[in-house]
């Protein structure tokens, strides 16, 4: 007697050499465009990337033996008790091909992400999401056409569930969400330097991704910062990797009272300019900015493009001054105590 749990047969249009083929097709196709473009992507694109391709080819290989194993046991029908044992076959193999499709649904993701940002990191939010989506549709697939199993009123009926589960996990869809919104706002993308202000705590970072809960950071320590979406939406950023954009730098040198002004000036700004990193256009600034019985301040400006040597950049740029003022003869400003006696 038919088992009455076990429904394959809905499910032989899938159970077919066509769906079987176009699946290894486009495994084929997505591996070798994504080959073609490592060499674009970064290490850790490339490591994610490679993952997905052995992934996908143990998924295809798992699938290929069960959907040769039910053939196989098709032939045998005549045999008694094998129907049950073909139609769970059947199921299994069902199974394993909705999962295999959703994975190879991810890596079609990624391939399509890297043709369009080659030389723009995308952050992995964007291919969960678009992931998520896909497996929804298979399941919803699989479920309705092959189970008669109506999904549409099982999202109905779970809204008292759904509720539930949506006060449980406040922390984590408002970090899901704002991170979405990050996306659809797009102030920084992956690679880019960013300074994160909020409230009197300031983080400075390169992003490295981005992801359902939060995004990472890498500082110039190479430590690793990360920050809830929820957070970051919430706080000002400051994006120092625009294309193409120059952003400014400044320092505070004292030289002693007295100094002849346009000579340090002229100084100061020929070592600026001659600093390996700093931009010439716009120009360097150096400019007075305070004045005092011990001293006169001035406050010079360098402009840069490349964020992640400001460190190194500012270090040459204040020994390249301290040494040109050395060279001619102008001295650094020191605190003077005037101490009066009576006599």
């Amino acid at each position: 007697m038919p088992s009455r749990w076990i429904v394959v047969s809905k499910g032989n249009v899938f159970l077919a050499w066509p769906p079987f083929v176009l699946l290894l097709a486009i495994l084929a196709a997505a591996s070798v465009v994504a080959f073609i473009m490592l060499r674009e992507l970064t290490e850790s694109r490339k490591h994610e990337i490679r993952s997905l391709i052995r992934n996908n080819l143990i998924h295809a290989l798992i699938g290929a033996i069960l959907f040769f194993a039910y053939l196989g046991l098709r032939e045998l029908s005549n045999v008694r008790g094998i129907n049950e044992i073909t139609e769970l076959a059947g199921i299994i193999t069902l199974v394993q091909w909705g999962y295999f499709s959703i994975k190879l649904g991810r890596l079609g993701v990624f391939v399509s992400l890297f043709l369009s940002n080659l030389h723009v990191q995308f952050p992995v939010l964007v291919a969960n999401i678009a992931t998520l989506i896909i497996a929804i549709a298979v399941v919803s697939t699989v479920a309705t056409e092959v189970f008669s199993v109506q999904v549409m009123p099982l999202f109905a009926t779970s809204a008292v569930a759904t509720l539930v589960f949506g006060i449980a996990l406040q922390d984590t869809l408002g970090n899901l969400f704002a991170g979405i919104a990050l996306q659809m706002d797009n102030p920084f993308q992956i690679g880019h330097w960013i300074e994160v202000t909020n409230g009197s705590q300031v983080t400075i970072g390169k992003v490295m991704e981005i992801s359902w809960r939060a995004t990472v950071l890498q500082s110039f320590t190479d430590e690793l910062i990360t920050i809830p979406n929820r957070v970051l939406s919430g706080s000002a950023i400051s994006n120092y990797s625009i294309s193409g954009k120059a952003f400014s730098r400044g320092k505070t040198i004292r030289l002693s009272f007295g100094v002849d002004i346009e000579k340090a000036r002229k100084t100061m700004f020929d070592a600026i300019q001659n600093t390996a990193g700093v931009i010439t256009d716009p120009p360097s600034i150096v400019a007075i900015s305070e004045i005092t019985e011990s001293w006169i301040s001035f406050r010079i400006v360098y402009n840069l493009l490349d964020y992640s040597r400001m460190l190194t950049i500012g270090d040459a740029v204040q020994c390249n001054v301290i040494n040109a003022l050395k060279r001619e003869g102008i001295d650094l400003a020191t605190q003077r105590l005037l101490v009066a006696t009576e006599t």
